[in-house]
């Protein structure tokens, strides 16, 4: 299909979809504005109709008024004389009020006088009967709350629906008391119907509520919604009007026909504007393909046809004429453009297959193209080199010659050129025989492809010997790893960032009562320990893998497999691909059971210990001597030999020795001793328990210090607290470990003051 045709058919199809959517949107919005005037139109109507009958209600209650407010009706409904009624209620009275009804009813409820007329025939009629019934004292019509009270409305009769009014009958200035009540009434037959239609100019029908001929207008009109509009056919419209009895009950239902000529004069504007439409458009659609056809159609058809003429020649050097600055000039250029861009790729080509083969003489990987039947038919230096032939020696040769049968996987090379041809493409591993007879390993990779009807296999060959011998070190490498990492006692393992073993040893499977390593990988810690110990060891994995940051040396409580607590000491740290992404982590767990259990041992004797220091009966106390031992270190590096002459004659140096004694604790009995109320008031007063002699007996113990000795026993003199002189005996060691800082010596003293004074 030409361009033409199709601009063709493209403008029609546009023309004809503009049309129908401007059809559809005039029908929606212009008609159905036309179909709301309309309705809104016969809605207006229907309430003129409504409000004539009920013009008709307001009349009769006029007419009743004077009637019932008149001393002759007072009199007459109490007397019922004739003379009111030969002067008053003649036939002709009620043809002349348009009353088919006139009823006198006294207070008891009795009909005093009835009249009914005909209005046709104008001839007189009984009362209808089925109104009559109606009137007990209780009835609607014969009850008046008041003096000013007007009953009217309409009431259905098995005759005709009549439009009644009922007032109470009083004296001419409307006072009482009531002595009964005035109803008059009038039909709303055909020929009431047929007067009101004539008066309002509508086509009027009514009909009682329960007709099926509206029972679509009954299914829809209400108290709430009196007015239902229907259009039957497109010549006419119904609106349908609810008049209620004068109990509230739905009763009539007033029809009012109207022709629809607001509906048609829409139809018809709609119709005009379509036409113009359409004539206006099919002008405007000539004048486009003329102007097309003359600025576009006939130079793309120029510029086609010369663009096929150098497509024939081949000559990419030929332009296309450019003649304005519009568009298909643009086009042109750019066709030129494009024409020196081929140009310029046919040289690059050219250039790029001169390149091309000077990367295949010069690549290190061995090129080959080989023919459907296996004969080698190109080869580049470096195949030759690899295999060590000359090229004359390899073109020609069959693949059999060089290729091993059996490669290094155990396929054939048969399974490999079938698997070539049917999806193009293979690599893989294989042995290729050297000239003098050594197999090489080399890598293989293959493509099939078809040239109409030449079929051949081109790729490369790339000596791998040095790769596999690597490789070979690698594996014994992590052989060796592997085994190392199975041996150790403690448990190694590698997760997923979703906490899934990847690699564990045997004492991780050992740990998790895990029969062999397989077991465990692709589980995690929940699915593998007991829920209270899983979920912690869960959530650390998941925070060393979210943060990033190690978790060292955290002690975690387990159990064994008989439900014996355990302890292990972890370390977890993310493991991290080359772009330093988190994609798992790596633990060691380490059991510390047996640890955990020697400190508490430890924990408990240093306990008994220390029951045991606090209620002994004697005073002991914890001191450190390190400042004291690093002194007399310090002095004896200063080339002090002779202690007793330097303390001698630096008397100084030994109170400053007492003063550097750290008291580190002491029992009871000590602070009973020295009569201190607490360990920190002792604390606080050691330098008053000293004397002179006090201080003779220390030095003696520096002395002594400084001749090696770890234990020392003396007699000296204290003072307590309070003033007391106490003759003690002292007992001066160093705990077993300390001994080359002094930092915890232990000092007993028993008080002998009562001995040494029965000695005396």
């Amino acid at each position: 299909m030409s361009l033409r045709q199709k601009t063709i058919i493209i403008i029609g199809l546009t023309f004809i979809g503009l049309t129908v959517l401007l059809y559809t949107i005039s029908r929606f919005i212009v008609l159905a504005s036309f179909s709301q005037l309309e309705g809104k139109n016969t809605a207006e109507n229907v309430t003129r109709a409504r409000n004539v009958i009920l013009d008709e209600l307001v009349g009769l209650n006029s007419t009743a008024s004077d009637w019932s407010n008149w001393d002759d009706t007072y009199a007459f409904v109490q007397d019922a004389n004739e003379q009111y009624i030969g002067d008053n209620l003649d036939t002709s009275v009620l043809i002349n009020l348009r009353l088919n009804l006139m009823l006198f009813v006294d207070t008891s409820g009795r009909v005093v006088f009835g009249k009914a007329v005909d209005l046709v025939t104008e001839q007189e009629m009984p009362p209808p009967p089925s109104l009559l019934a109606q009137l007990s004292p209780d009835n609607l019509l014969l009850r008046h709350p008041d003096l000013k009270s007007s009953i009217s409305g309409i009431i259905l009769l098995p005759e005709d629906p009549i439009l009644v009014v009922s007032q109470p009958i009083l004296t001419n200035a409307g006072t009482g008391p009531s002595r009964g009540t005035l109803i008059i009434g009038r039909y709303l037959d055909a020929s009431e119907i047929q007067y009101l239609a004539e008066l309002t100019h509508l086509s009027l029908h009514l009909n009682r509520f329960d007709d099926p001929k509206v029972q679509t207008a009954r299914t829809t009109l209400s108290a709430e919604v009196p007015i239902f509009i229907q259009p039957l056919d497109t010549q006419t419209v119904v609106g349908y009007g609810l008049l209620t009895d004068i109990y509230g009950q739905p009763a009539l239902i007033i029809q009012v026909d109207m022709p629809r000529e607001i509906y048609q004069q829409g139809q018809a504007s709609v119709s005009y504007l379509m036409g113009s439409l359409v004539a206006v458009g099919l002008i405007f659609g000539a004048i486009i393909l003329l102007l097309l056809e003359q600025q576009v159609l006939s130079r793309l058809t120029r510029l086609s046809q010369r663009v096929s003429e150098i497509g024939v020649s081949g000559d990419l050097s030929a332009r296309v004429p450019t003649t304005s600055e519009d568009e298909l000039s643009h086009l042109a250029r750019a066709i030129n453009t494009m024409l020196g861009s081929l140009e310029q790729s046919e040289h690059a080509l050219r250039e790029q297959t001169r390149r091309n083969e000077l990367i295949l003489q010069t690549s290190l990987d061995g090129f080959m193209v080989w023919d459907i039947n296996g004969q080698l038919r190109e080869v580049n230096p470096a195949f030759c080199r690899i295999l060590g032939y000359p090229q004359k020696g390899l073109l020609g040769m069959h693949l059999s010659d060089l290729q091993v049968q059996e490669n290094i996987a155990g396929t054939t090379t048969q399974s490999h050129f079938e698997a070539i041809l049917k999806t193009g493409a293979d690599r893989f591993e294989t042995k290729y025989r050297h000239q003098d007879g050594h197999l090489i390993d080399v890598e293989v990779s293959l493509n099939f492809v078809e040239f109409g009807q030449d079929r051949f296999f081109f790729g490369f060959l790339r000596d791998i010997s040095e790769r596999k011998h690597i490789e070979a070190a690698l594996a014994k490498e992590h052989n060796l790893l592997r085994t190392l990492i199975d041996n150790l006692p403690d448990s190694i393992y590698v997760k997923d960032t979703a906490g899934r073993h990847l690699l564990v040893n045997h004492a991780a499977a050992k740990g998790a009562a895990i029969a062999t390593r397989e077991e465990m990988l692709g589980k995690t810690d929940l699915d593998l320990y007991p829920p209270e110990v899983a979920r912690q060891r869960y959530a650390d994995d998941l925070a060393v893998i979210q943060s990033g940051q190690p978790l060292l040396n955290q002690e975690e409580v387990s159990f064994d497999q008989h439900g014996r607590t355990t302890w292990d000491l972890t370390t977890k740290v993310p493991l991290r691909d080359s772009n330093g992404k988190v994609v798992g982590l790596i633990g060691i767990t380490r059991d510390i059971t047996v640890r955990k259990r020697t400190e508490a041992a430890l924990r408990t004797g240093e306990e008994r210990y220390r029951s045991l220091f606090e209620n002994l009966p004697i005073a002991v106390m914890e001191q450190d001597f390190s400042v004291i031992k690093t002194y007399i270190e310090k002095l004896q590096g200063q080339g002090v030999n002779d202690f007793r002459a330097y303390f001698g004659s630096h008397p100084d140096a030994v109170t400053n020795c007492a003063q550097r004694v750290k008291l580190l604790n002491m029992n009871k009995a000590s602070l009973e001793l020295y009569e201190a109320r607490s360990k920190e008031e002792l604390t606080r007063g050691l330098p008053q328990i000293f004397n002179q002699k006090s201080y003779e007996v220390f030095k003696d113990l520096l002395i002594a210090i400084v001749q090696g000795k770890t234990r020392v026993e003396q007699e000296t003199i204290n003072r307590t607290l309070k003033g007391t002189q106490k003759n003690l005996a002292l007992s001066w060691s160093v705990v077993p470990g300390y001994e080359e800082t002094f930092s915890k010596v232990l000092v007993s003293l028993v008080d002998v003051t009562e001995h040494k004074r029965l000695k005396e």
